[in-house]
């Protein structure tokens, strides 16, 4: 356990601070549209290494 700690310290370390993940998106398209879509919108622009999947109805 000691060294998976230690193993994350240095990832974290290294790390540029940038945040990165793949977000998923099941809504309803209206949804998506008129609340969704600018809330993702304005998290790229803060975060450009998010990548969006598929948006599919719920």
């Amino acid at each position: 356990m000691l060294a998976d700690i230690a193993d994350l310290e240095q990832r974290l370390e290294a790390s540029d601070g940038a945040v990165r993940s793949l977000l998923r998106i099941t809504a309803p398209m209206e949804s998506c549209q008129s609340h969704v879509a600018p809330l993702v919108n304005e998290s790229l622009n803060e975060h450009a290494a998010i990548r969006v999947g598929e948006v599919a109805d719920a």
